[in-house]
């Protein structure tokens, strides 16, 4: 439906989690707009035997790795649940093409992606030392309580927050 689809792009486009990085000028955890076009080629590529749309999954997803590592984790869990729904519930065979298109996706994704992934194996292989303390992650890490209760810096609803670090975090958001 045109009108659903309208308002799932509203609620993605303007989901409050965006805003909050915005406000803390996370451009990379603010441009999200990779994941969708990736979506829309992966179900593309599952669908119908065109090597366009496999293609044009791989440059989306690739572009996603090169924006940013966890949300590139995130498709790639994403990716893997989307090919299971689309083989156990949708009854699709798994065919030499369906492999060959995809395989065209994953490695259109490893000529985007592998520079990033080349300067990761180095790092992992000279070992890594963040240049910010791990402590960091308490302030703007997010447990199950900023789910419950609001944050603090809420101008509405700061009265009820319960949540002691989401002052000097948006992560709450």
């Amino acid at each position: 439906s045109k009108l659903a689809s309208f308002f799932a792009g509203l609620v993605f486009a303007f989901f409050p989690y965006i805003f909050a990085q915005s406000g803390d000028y996370h451009t990379n955890l603010i441009t999200t707009w990779f994941t969708p076009f990736y979506l829309l080629f992966l179900l593309k590529t599952l669908r119908d035997g065109s090597y366009k749309n496999a293609l044009l999954a791989g440059l989306f997803f690739g572009l996603q790795g090169l924006n940013d590592l966890t949300y590139t984790s995130f498709t790639i869990f994403l990716t893997l649940l989307v090919i299971f729904y689309h083989f156990i519930f949708w009854r699709k065979e798994f065919s030499l093409n369906t492999f060959k298109r995809l395989t065209t996706a994953a490695v259109t994704f490893l000529v985007i992606f592998s520079p990033v992934a080349l300067a990761a194996f180095k790092t992992i292989k000279e070992g890594f030392h963040p240049g910010v303390s791990l402590s960091v992650q308490n302030v703007y890490g997010a447990d199950i309580s900023y789910f419950l209760f609001p944050w603090a810096g809420n101008p509405i609803l700061k009265g009820f927050s319960k949540v002691p670090g989401a002052i000097s975090s948006t992560e709450g958001t």
